[in-house]
């Protein structure tokens, strides 16, 4: 992802998304982007949508 859209999506998450735990984008199996929100980390337990 280009650094201003991820910029402008990790600044609107943080404002606007409290229930986010993370986010991974995949393209062609792999991922281009990853980052976790709201005090979570790779190794918290969530719920998947």
């Amino acid at each position: 992802m280009k650094q201003k859209q991820t910029a402008a999506l990790e600044n609107k998450i943080e404002k606007e998304y409290d229930n986010i735990a993370g986010i991974i984008v995949l393209k062609d199996d792999n991922a281009v982007y990853e980052n976790y929100f709201n005090q979570c980390s790779e190794s918290d337990p969530v719920h998947i949508n």
